[in-house]
């Protein structure tokens, strides 16, 4: 269902879930903030970011126990930026503390490898940046990052919020040709 609160118990058995499994590690696909229309609508957003990402809640219905967050996953943790995570820190907040908070480095876009001599390169990219459209510096950093996984003989799997191909509907990148 699209009830928000809701998430808080979801992500407690997802956490546990994934806990047991043996992964590389986690990403989640972006939109970590609900809708909004107010600030007071996105501050019980961020609220329920934190709740979901610390897992701060207390659960009366469970003894009492302390609900998990995305945090608590045990293998290593990536986000893509959403849409709603962008409208609400850009509108009421900061696009610095948007970063800050999902653990990034003063942008949305970044590359990981989980592990080491892995035949993969993970490129995840920031979609919503500039309003649906990839700017041209990380049309560049692209690029150079896919050459230098062609150099290093490695294959890429790309992230994004927004699908990119094949051409569809509710693939809102304004700019995907040039990628």
């Amino acid at each position: 269902n699209r009830y928000f609160r809701d998430t808080l118990h979801k992500m407690n058995e997802c956490v546990k879930v994934l806990n047991s499994m043996d992964l590389d590690f986690v990403i989640h696909l972006g939109d970590f903030i609900d809708r909004y229309n107010s600030k007071s609508e996105a501050e019980e957003s961020l609220t329920c970011f934190q709740e979901l990402n610390e897992g701060m809640r207390v659960d009366p219905a469970n003894s009492g126990q302390r609900l998990l967050g995305f945090s608590s996953i045990k293998t290593h943790k990536y986000h893509v930026l959403g849409n709603h995570d962008y409208w609400a820190y850009r509108d009421h907040y900061s696009i610095d503390q948007l970063y800050h908070d999902y653990g990034l480095d003063n942008k949305g876009y970044y590359t990981f490898s989980p592990r080491n001599n892995s035949i993969f390169k993970f490129i995840v990219l920031d979609s919503y940046q500039n309003g649906s459209y990839i700017s041209r510096e990380q049309r560049r950093w692209l690029y150079d990052e896919l050459a230098s996984a062609e150099d290093e003989n490695k294959l890429v799997i790309l992230f994004s919020h927004i699908g990119i191909y094949p051409d569809h509907q509710h693939n809102w990148i304004k700019n995907e040709q040039g990628i």
